[in-house]
């Protein structure tokens, strides 16, 4: 089984963006079906997550099970300091920016996929 996680965040406090959601609209379309309109992946797709535990909760049920394949697509802020990368959710504070690229890569990791 192949399954993906496509999000996409528009609606942030400061500085909103316009195409996030678009953007992974397009992206989930693009992969839920091979050129011969069989089946390719089996998509999650998510608009606008207010906070960064329903993130996180996302993206390890997108990671548990005996899924062969997976794919986290997201479309929002990042941040990047001398700690690492982030994806930034709507409810950010200083140094605490959101889901950390490490924790996403220790899931994956951890995965059998």
């Amino acid at each position: 089984m192949r399954k993906a996680l496509v999000v996409g965040i528009n609606e942030y406090p400061i500085s909103p963006l316009h195409g996030c959601i678009n953007d992974a609209t397009a992206f989930k379309y693009m992969i839920e079906s091979n050129g011969d309109g069989s089946p390719n992946f089996d998509v999650k797709m998510v608009h606008d997550v207010q906070t960064k535990s329903e993130l996180m909760g996302l993206i390890v049920d997108l990671f548990e099970g005996d899924s062969d394949t997976v794919l986290f697509y997201f479309s929002g802020h990042g941040y990047l300091n001398d700690l690492g990368g982030y994806i930034v959710t709507p409810d950010f504070k200083p140094n605490d920016f959101g889901v950390s690229m490490d924790d996403i890569l220790k899931l994956a990791n951890d995965s059998k996929a």
